[in-house]
């Protein structure tokens, strides 16, 4: 993540997030723990890529539909 002035920061993972990322990093074939300085993004489109703001936008819709479809 670039933070102010362009430099690279480290975001802390919550606690409550750390087995729902490993369990997603292995479902893409990677490890559960990410190596030092790994530049791949967290979340991908479906050509590997990052998705930009709108892509993140229609994948977060689409849990919190699944989710409201469920209750």
């Amino acid at each position: 993540m670039h933070g102010k002035g362009g430099k690279t920061r480290a975001i802390p993972l919550p606690k409550a997030c750390v087995a729902t990322v490993r369990a997603y990093r292995c479902a893409r074939g990677l490890a559960a723990d990410p190596p030092a300085h790994e530049a791949l993004p967290l979340i991908h489109g479906n050509k590997g890529e990052a998705l930009q703001q709108a892509g993140l936008y229609r994948e977060v819709k689409a849990i919190f539909a699944a989710v409201a479809d469920g209750l």
